[in-house]
This record gives C-alpha cells, sequence and structure tokens, in this order.
C-alpha cells in the first residue's frame, strides 16, 4: 500500500513538473511572437525614418522652395481670402495651411482640417509652432499624419516675416517610392494575417493621433488611454494591461519608439498591439487535459505494477518477521518489538520463555509432519488464551516468547503463564471445521506422547534493563523450571533469591 501511494506521488509530482514546462514552453512561445511583431513594427518605423533622413532631401527642396514662393505671395497679398487654395494644390502638388498666432489653421486646400486649434488639441506641438513662428527659418519634419484622416504626408513650416502666421505644406506619401519601399502599414497586414491571435496594431504620434488611416473608432487614442501618452516620457519600454476589443477579452501592449533621427514633432510614437490569448489557452487546456490522461493511465499502470511487486515481496517481507509454520512472529520481530517497548522506558511488562518438554518424543516416534501439527496447536492455543495485546513469537523448534505490556506484578505474570500451561493440559472441543479437526490432532499428540509445557519469566525493570539481560534471565528460569520437573513456571526473581538464600547458609 505504502509503495503504490508512493509511486502515485511520486508519478503526480513529475505529472506536475513536465505539465508546468510544457506550460511554460507554451506562454514562452507565444510571448516571443508577440515581440516579434513588436520587433518587426519598430524596425519597420526605423527604417522609414532612417531612409527620410538620407534620401528626402529632393522632397525637402520642393517644399522649401514651393514656401518660399507662398511667402512671396503673402508679402503681395496679405489677404488669404483672396487666394485659391485649390487652385495653389493643383499647381504645387501639395496640401497648403494657413496657421495664425493662436496656432488654429484659418484657410487650408483641405478643408476639413480648417479650425483645428492645435493649442487645444495637441499642446506640445502647439508649443513647436510657437517656436517655429519666431525662427524665421524654413523647418521640415519626417513621416507625420493628416489629423483628420490618419493619412501619412510630410509637412513644412516657413513663418511669415511678421511673425502672424506660418505658411504650412503637406506633402501626400501614399505614392511615395521611399514610403513604399518601408511601407509599415503593409508590415502590419502582413503580420496579423500571419498571427491569428493579432487582433489589431496601431501606431499613434505623440499626441494620441492614428497614424496611417482613419479608424472607425476615430483617428485619436481613446480619452482612458491618452494618459499612456505620459508614459512616452518614462523610463520603461513597454506597457502591458487587459481590457477588452469589440467585445473581446484580449491584452493591450504599447511599445515606445523614439526615432534615431529626431526631426521635428512626428518622431516620437507609440506602437499599440491588440491580441488575444485564445490560442494559447487552448493549448494549456488540452496539455491540462493530456495531463490528466496521461496521470490517470500511468496512476492505473503504476498500481498494476505495485500489485505485482508487492506480490512478489510481500511473502519474503512476511517471512522475514513470521514464523513460516505457525504464523507467530519469529526472533527478528520479537527482538525489534522488545528494543522498541525499552526506548519508551515508560512502563513495565512482562517476558515469558516457553519450551514444549518432550518434544523431540513426537518428531522421533511420529515423524516431524505430526511435530508440526503439534506446534500449530500449541501457537493456536496461546493466541486463544493470552490478551489480544500480547506479542508471541517463535524462535524456531519447540521454543516460543511472549511480551506482556502493562504487568504490575510477577504474580500477574505468574498467573498468565500457569494459563497457559494449564490450557494444554486440558482436551481441545472439535468445532467440526477444517481448523478445529487440524487442532485437534495436535491435541491428541500432546496427550498422546505426555507433551507438555515449561516457562521461565522475567520483569522490566526488576529483572534487567536491556534485551541481553532479560533474555538471559528468563532463559535461566526456564531451565531452572525444567530441571525441577518440567511442566512448570519460574519466575527470575523467586530463582534469585533462592540463589541467594542459598548462599547465605
Amino acid at each position: 500500500m505504502m509503495m503504490t501511494v508512493f509511486s502515485v506521488l511520486l508519478i503526480l509530482l513529475l505529472s506536475l513538473v513536465n505539465m508546468n514546462r510544457m506550460s511554460q514552453e507554451l506562454i514562452e512561445d507565444h510571448d516571443t511572437k508577440i515581440e516579434l511583431v513588436e520587433m518587426n513594427i519598430v524596425q519597420v518605423l526605423k527604417d522609414l525614418d532612417q531612409a527620410y533622413a538620407i534620401f528626402d532631401n529632393s522632397i525637402a527642396k520642393v517644399m522649401e522652395n514651393n514656401s518660399m514662393e507662398l511667402l512671396k505671395q503673402y508679402e503681395k497679398n496679405s489677404n488669404f481670402n483672396e487666394w485659391n487654395f485649390k487652385a495653389l494644390k493643383n499647381e504645387l502638388g501639395m496640401d497648403v495651411y494657413i496657421i495664425n498666432n493662436e496656432n488654429t489653421i484659418i484657410h487650408s486646400s483641405f478643408q476639413k482640417d480648417v479650425g483645428i486649434n492645435f493649442s487645444q488639441c495637441c499642446k506640445e506641438f502647439s508649443e513647436l509652432l510657437d517656436d517655429r513662428r519666431i525662427s524665421e527659418g524654413f523647418t521640415h519634419d519626417g513621416v507625420d499624419i493628416q489629423q483628420k484622416t490618419g493619412e501619412l504626408k510630410k509637412f513644412s513650416y516657413l513663418p511669415t516675416k511678421d511673425q502672424q502666421y506660418i505658411i504650412e505644406l503637406g506633402y501626400d506619401l501614399k505614392n511615395d517610392e521611399i514610403f513604399n519601399k518601408f511601407n509599415f502599414l503593409k508590415t502590419i497586414e502582413e503580420l496579423k494575417e500571419k498571427y491569428e491571435f493579432i487582433e489589431n496594431i496601431a501606431i499613434y504620434n505623440n499626441d494620441g493621433y492614428l497614424i496611417g488611416e482613419s479608424s472607425p473608432e476615430g483617428n485619436r487614442l481613446g480619452v482612458d488611454r491618452r494618459k499612456y501618452l505620459e508614459w512616452l516620457e518614462d523610463d520603461e519600454d513597454t506597457l502591458l494591461f487587459s481590457d477588452t476589443y469589440k467585445g473581446k477579452d484580449v491584452v493591450y501592449k504599447y511599445v515606445k519608439y523614439h526615432s534615431d533621427e529626431s526631426r521635428g514633432h512626428s518622431t516620437t510614437r507609440l506602437v499599440e498591439i491588440v491580441y488575444n490569448e485564445d490560442a494559447v489557452q487552448k493549448e494549456l487546456s488540452k496539455n491540462k487535459l493530456a495531463f490528466i490522461f496521461q496521470f490517470v493511465g500511468t496512476v492505473i499502470l503504476a498500481i498494476i505494477l505495485a500489485f505485482l511487486i508487492t506480490k512478489m515481496v510481500a511473502k519474503p517481507m512476511y517471512l522475514a518477521f513470521h514464523d513460516g509454520l505457525t504464523g507467530l512472529k519469529n526472533r527478528a520481530a520479537f527482538e525489534s518489538e522488545v528494543n522498541e517497548i525499552l526506548m519508551k522506558r515508560k512502563k513495565k511488562f512482562g517476558m515469558l520463555l516457553l519450551d514444549l518438554d518432550n518434544f523431540k518424543v513426537v518428531n522421533d516416534a511420529l515423524g516431524h509432519d505430526k511435530g508440526d501439527i503439534l506446534l500449530k496447536y500449541v501457537a493456536a492455543y496461546m493466541k486463544q488464551t493470552l490478551p489480544e495485546d500480547a506479542f508471541i513469537a517463535r524462535f524456531g523448534g519447540d521454543e516460543f516468547a511472549i511480551v506482556i505490556e502493562n504487568i504490575s506484578d510477577q504474580e500477574e505474570l505468574q498467573k498468565i503463564a500457569c494459563s497457559i500451561i494449564d490450557a494444554l493440559n486440558r482436551p481441545w472441543i472439535n468445532d467440526c471445521d477444517s481448523t478445529s479437526e487440524l487442532l485437534s490432532q495436535g491435541n491428541k499428540i500432546l496427550h498422546s506422547k505426555n507433551v507438555t509445557v515449561s516457562a521461565g519469566g522475567v520483569l522490566y525493570p526488576n529483572d534487567g534493563t536491556d534485551l541481553e539481560a532479560l533474555y538471559k534471565h528468563a532463559d535461566d528460569a526456564l531451565y531452572y523450571s525444567k530441571s525441577l520437573g518440567k511442566n512448570m513456571y519460574m519466575y527470575y526473581g523467586a530463582l534469585e533469591e533462592k540463589e541467594r538464600s542459598q548462599q547465605s547458609l
């Protein structure tokens, strides 16, 4: 039983370790894929910024020339109401915006942007515009967005000399060769198609506006999440939290991106990766189910093996502490029992050694098989006569030993010894079953050859405090009882007192 329990516990431990390892591998694999998505997005943004830093000088130069022409036009006619912005766009191939000293777009070839007040929506950008208004120089940014549509554009800025306005140009990058070579929007779609767990990938500028396209939910990061824009200034590079996306439980991962090429307002971005954990949870559930089946199957196998092993080793283990003939405990078990009682050193106990008188006559006259029947009979009679908690052992041959705990004095020990001697002198009552028949034969053998019992007894701690002393003194008492004529009991203490009396005479 203990072996089976140990095997099951060991299997459970190993199975749990294995399940935990597999679960950890699944989670790590999922996390690795998320990191790969992150790395791909960041890398394509970096490549795009670096490419524009190197190759977009020609675009910037055209924008500068166009801005200077518009500045000349302003110096000739500062009344923007008389400007034809639609015609200017067709002529220049770029959108034209006029930003006043309150950082509001008051005129534009892109009518949807007219009225945008940057001081209200985009505080950081508004401060940058104030600086550019007094710089008296041409500036241009990298990749940025059309605020109302999210479309990618490159913007340039040139203040008027009276510092009242900024002439802004917007160049559409949709068909730009550099952008199409490093198109992060295409990369996003490829990643969403490759990894089913990706729900959405979005990139926001540092004012929280979606870069690249118009979103059904709006082009700006939700109010409840704009607080993460402040996190862009913190040291941590990533941020994770759980939420819902289109009614589905997901994880939001925000990744901070700073361009190596600091070019205006548009080089700090927030990458938002929205992913579900359905696939990994499904695999974890399958892993758990596999663990249960594996554990149950292994436990069944372990129980079968333990049963077979137990059957193979049970008999040798039983015989190691039991007498094979009578079923009583053997000498090894007896010594272990006595030593265990001695270790407690709390209670008195009695020890009896018994020996069958004339047993050799039975073996010689009737044969060893009859002697075996007689030994079984004696063992059974002692079990019937003695208290249930008495420890009975056979040492081999016709020698028996008994340990009885909680004995108060020698008279009680004598009473038990004499009850055994008297019981073996009485006939066995046959109860008409196979066991009783066998024992009845033993009783007949015992009386036919005048077999009796001699016994010697000791008390702990009166007659010894260790196994060796107790056994020797009990054996001395047994030997003396036999020398007096057999079929009797002798207490070692009485024998010792008798010897002292004789010595005093």
